[in-house]
């Protein structure tokens, strides 16, 4: 495979995938710590037996038989993903905001998820918390979820806030989210220790009550020192657990830190919320119990200072603003009414940009995944109608909009998709669906992509079985002419990607790409086939593609008749079932397909994202305005 720099996308999550062997490293450590620990307890409470080797064998065995079963079940518990840990933690999801403060956050989590690519994600409100704190959480990009606690909501104006939700999408692009969970279920274990102490202890006083009548006072006794010195033991485990957390998330707290001040260009809002907290007599505390299995997964530190999973405030608002003065007093707002005019600057270039063809330099698409910059988001949110936005997030016009966004431009294609429409879905969103689409004909398949991005919080609570009627209905539509177009493959893509359940990604099934070179061939012919118009051309950029990243065997240009939508969905289905090392590859093959004629028009972005997408990898809908070229240069 051909040496090349990746994107940062595909890096940080490389080093994610390195921090989870520290992960497994420091849990065996902290497991065998409190075995040793266990055994050292029962030498004296059950006597001689315990310190022979076949008793300090059983002990060892059966501590981290029970360490090991506890994280098992936790792990199992939080196989739902994002939305296990909101709900444990007391969060309630935002489907209607009820408040400006929940409409506003709503909004920036929005501007985020059109900048970076990955889905607008549900969002949560721990609505008992009066500390000012947030996370992300989730087992991948498509399925994570941002919480909020209302003490936040309360405190922080836009700029802060947008600055918290850019650190925790830092998180969800950099692999942490994935680790984060293995990590709740990993330090559970150490953490019931102190919970079977109790009950043994429990169960000692009562033996001792009972004992006052029996010959056994002595044994009830010994039960009762064995609770108390595994309570003992479990503290020592829960400050092992920290040390763990603190071990794998400062440094990723500083990443985090500084790629929302890239992201969103505004120091001043981070740092200011840092201020806010260090202000704040109750700071980022979070008072339900489950805080403490989740503190590491939190934007600040969520517990007391001893053993703290964060670096301390005053030396991360250092990194971002050097000339700190070390007092927690955050600065004043005084910049909303200039960002309101260039959203409203922004909201014109929008309308514009929407109907007009994308062209980019093709390079700068490998650098998009894991690039943010919500300025751009935010005036292209402004440009789409608002009753269309309004429809996206309400489940009642989920069906009918999804319709709407199928529904062709052609007068006779449009026509025998009403009659699947009508068919399948019945008359009221029927109706609704062609209101829209007399209403906005001209909608670009730009805006269309984002309303259905807009929708993902939406869709996903249809997530598993009972969203695949709707999945049918839209494969219906889009096949009513008797063939899928690429913006309808990758519409589909999308929404399938939507409505999949929660769970945990598994090990890859392909590590090894020339194991894969069928399915190689068929997306990169497929991409080859829409680089250009020439035959000749089309070749010539699977052979670019094919000696930049797949040199050390062979693939196949296949003719148009064998790239067929069939066979793209078959291959890109394998492929994301491969290792990242594989899948970052065949991403930058795709791009190089469309490379050679030195820029990116719409549709070859739509082909480009279909891939991103059906691998898993974030595509943003705007790119970088210092990664688009204007059309009368054509960067290589």
């Amino acid at each position: 495979m051909a040496q090349r720099s990746t994107a940062d996308f595909f890096a940080n999550q490389a080093r994610a995938k390195t921090r989870t062997g520290l992960l497994v490293l420091l849990f065996a450590a902290g497991v065998a710590g409190t075995a040793a620990a266990v055994w050292f307890a029962l030498s004296f409470a059950i006597g001689p037996w315990a310190r022979t080797p076949q008793g300090a064998l059983w002990i060892a065995g059966g501590t981290v038989a029970f360490i090991g079963a506890a994280s098992l079940v936790r792990m199992l518990m939080l196989a739902g993903g994002g939305d296990a840990v909101a709900r444990s933690l007391g969060g309630r999801l935002v489907v209607e905001p009820k408040d400006f403060q929940e409409r506003q956050l709503l909004n920036i989590v929005e501007e985020m998820s059109l900048a970076s690519g990955v889905p607008v994600p549900k969002v949560y409100v721990l609505e008992d918390e009066a500390g000012i704190n947030a996370f992300a959480a989730g087992w991948k990009p498509s399925t994570a979820v941002v919480g909020v606690t209302r003490g936040a909501l309360d405190r922080f104006t836009r700029d802060e806030m947008q600055g918290v939700v850019a650190h925790e999408f830092s998180h969800i692009l950099n692999g942490d989210m994935r680790l984060n969970i293995r990590l709740m279920g990993f330090v559970f274990g150490l953490l019931c220790v102190a919970q079977a102490g109790r009950y043994i202890l429990e169960g000692g006083a009562r033996g001792s009550v009972h004992s006052r009548r029996s010959k056994d006072g002595d044994g009830a006794a010994k039960v009762a020192m064995l609770g108390f010195a595994l309570i003992i033991i479990g503290f020592i485990g829960t400050g092992i657990a920290r040390l763990i957390k603190a071990a794998v998330s400062r440094e990723r707290e500083y990443l985090a830190d500084a790629s929302a001040v890239q992201f969103t260009r505004n120091p001043a809002g981070l740092s200011g919320a840092l201020r806010r907290i260090g202000g704040l007599h109750r700071g980022s505390r979070v008072g339900n119990p489950a805080a403490e299995e989740a503190s590491h997964m939190f934007f600040a530190s969520a517990l007391d200072a001893l053993f703290a999973t964060h670096p301390p405030l005053d030396k991360r608002i250092k990194a971002i603003d050097p000339m700190f003065d070390g007092k927690f007093e955050p600065q004043p707002p005084g910049r909303e009414a200039a960002r309101e005019a260039t959203l409203a600057d922004m909201s014109e270039v929008a309308a514009s940009g929407l109907s007009t063809p994308l062209r980019v330099g093709a390079r700068a698409v490998l650098s998009a995944p894991g690039r943010i910059d919500p300025r751009p988001a935010a005036g292209l949110l402004a440009a789409i109608p608002e009753e269309l936005r309004i429809a996206a997030k309400t489940p009642i016009s989920l069906s009918a909009l999804i319709c709407f966004l199928l529904l062709s431009r052609n007068g006779e294609v449009a026509d025998r998709q009403r009659s699947v429409v009508l068919a399948r879905l019945g008359a009221p969103p029927a109706r609704q669906a062609f209101a829209w689409h007399a209403q906005y004909p001209e909608l670009p398949e730009r805006a269309r992509l984002v309303l259905l991005d807009l929708a993902s919080p939406t869709l996903r609570l249809l997530a598993g079985p009972q969203g695949q009627p709707l999945l049918a209905t839209a494969r219906a539509i889009a096949d009513a002419d008797g063939s899928v177009s690429i913006f309808e493959h990758l519409l589909l893509v999308l929404l399938r990607r939507r409505l999949e359940p929660e769970r945990p990604r598994g090990a890859p099934r392909w590590t090894v790409a020339s194991s894969l070179a069928p399915h190689i061939s068929a997306v990169l012919s497929a991409v080859a086939h829409r680089s250009t118009a020439s035959d000749q051309g089309r070749r010539a950029a699977f052979v670019m593609a094919v000696r930049r990243e797949f040199a050390d065997f062979q693939l196949v240009f296949e003719p148009p008749g064998h790239a067929t939508y069939r066979r793209l969905v078959a291959a890109l289905d394998t492929l994301s079932e491969s290792s990242l090392e594989v899948r970052a590859s065949v991403l930058a093959a795709a791009v190089a397909c469309i490379e050679h004629d030195r820029h990116l028009e719409s549709a070859e972005f739509t082909m480009v994202r279909l891939v991103a997408e059906a691998l898993e990898v974030p595509m943003p809908a705007t790119l970088d305005p210092s990664l688009v070229a204007p059309a009368a240069e054509a960067p290589a």
